[in-house]
C-alpha cells in the first residue's frame, strides 16, 4: 500500500493556480513565429528512480493531453523566501510564471531574458482504487491519483545576447511522492543533437550558450 495517496490531483490544483495571473511560457511551436524578445531555453527533468506516467493528463482538470510526461513547473522572479513544502502550493504565486519540462526528451521553451527561479512543480502519474461506495445499490470505485511533487529551487540565467541557452538536466531523486534531492547534470552534447533534430529556423547548435542552473536550496521531507 502506498505511504500516502493524493486524493486531489496535483495538476487539478495547478490548473486553479494558473488561472491566478500566472504567465505561461509555452514550448516552441513551429506553427508560431519565434518571438523577437525571447531566448530559447533548453532543459529536461530526469527522475531517479524513473517513473512511467500511467494516467493521461485529461484526468487532471484543465490539462491538455499533449502534456503527457511533462512536469508543470512554476517559476518566480526571486527566491528570497524559502518554499513551504507543507503547503499544497508552497510558494507565493505573485509574479509567477509557468513552463512545462519533459521527463522523456529535451524541452524547448522561448522565455524572456533575465534571472528566473524554477521553484515548484508536479506530475500525476498513476491512479489507484482506494475504496468503494454504493450508490443506488451499485458499487462505485473511489479512485485517487498518485502524484510526485518536486521542489527544485534552481536559479537559471537566460542571457539577453543569446539565441538559445541550455540550462541543464534537472536530476530529481524522489520517493514517489516528493523530491528528496535535486542536482543539475550537464548533457549539453545530447541537447545540441536534439536541437539539430528540431530544425528551428535561425537557431543552430552554434547559437547555444551553456549556463547550467544552480540549486540554491534543498528541502526536507514535508
Amino acid at each position: 500500500m502506498f505511504r500516502m495517496i493524493k486524493v486531489v490531483a496535483v495538476m487539478a490544483v495547478f490548473s486553479v493556480v494558473t488561472g491566478c495571473s500566472v504567465t505561461t511560457f509555452n514550448r516552441y511551436d513551429p506553427q508560431v513565429a519565434f518571438p523577437d524578445d525571447r531566448v530559447l531555453v533548453i532543459s529536461k527533468i530526469m527522475l531517479v528512480p524513473p517513473l512511467e506516467q500511467k494516467v493521461n493528463p485529461p484526468l487532471a482538470i484543465g490539462v491538455e493531453r499533449s502534456l503527457k510526461n511533462e512536469f508543470m513547473m512554476f517559476l518566480s522572479p526571486t527566491a528570497d523566501v524559502p518554499l513551504n513544502p507543507r503547503k499544497m502550493i508552497p510558494m507565493d504565486i505573485a509574479g509567477a510564471s509557468q513552463i512545462n519540462i519533459s521527463m522523456k526528451e529535451f524541452s524547448f521553451t522561448p522565455m524572456p531574458p533575465g534571472t528566473h527561479y524554477i521553484r515548484y512543480g508536479g506530475l500525476d502519474y498513476d491512479k489507484v482504487q482506494v475504496g468503494t461506495v454504493y450508490r443506488g445499490g451499485a458499487p462505485v470505485p473511489q479512485i485517487a491519483i498518485r502524484s510526485v511533487r518536486i521542489l527544485p529551487d534552481v536559479e537559471i540565467q537566460v542571457p539577453e545576447s543569446a539565441k538559445a541557452v541550455y540550462v541543464g538536466t534537472f536530476v530529481v531523486e524522489h520517493d514517489g511522492e516528493y523530491s528528496r534531492k535535486v542536482t543539475v547534470r550537464d548533457e549539453f552534447d545530447k541537447a545540441l543533437k536534439a536541437l539539430i533534430a528540431k530544425k528551428i529556423p535561425g537557431i543552430t547548435d552554434r547559437n547555444v550558450d551553456k549556463k547550467l542552473g544552480r540549486v540554491i536550496r534543498q528541502y526536507e521531507n514535508p
